[in-house]
């Protein structure tokens, strides 16, 4: 795949067609340490989607391997990011819920260039 040039001018459409710029929509990535238990887990991740999707995200991870678990949340909407109210109710889901032991690398993502 060919690298983008972050400071190359481009017209409107190019800059939407490559979402760079004032069309960058940017996700949540986080790690979780959680509770080894497999069912335990399977309930955390249910409780995780049903806030995600009541709060206008969607999201995705993997979990079910030892106590380690990570996910990445995006906004519902095409060319929104999640909000920092999203993000504030979110990160205080994952504080105050008992499977959660610890969260790591909670940070926000380019969804579509991530090493940008």
């Amino acid at each position: 795949m060919k690298a983008i040039k972050e400071n190359a001018k481009r017209n409107r459409r190019q800059r939407k067609k490559l979402y760079l710029d004032e069309f960058t929509v940017n996700g949540i990535y986080f790690q979780l340490t959680v509770n080894a238990d497999v069912e335990v887990q399977e309930q955390f991740v249910e409780e995780l989607t049903d806030f995600v999707d009541n709060n206008d995200m969607y999201g995705t991870g993997t979990y079910g391997i030892g106590e380690k678990a990570e996910f990445w949340v995006f906004h519902n909407e095409r060319y929104q990011s999640p909000s920092d109210e999203q993000q504030q109710a979110l990160n205080a889901f994952l504080e105050k819920h008992s499977t959660v032991k610890a969260i790591g690398n909670y940070k926000s993502i380019n969804v579509n260039y991530p090493e940008l």
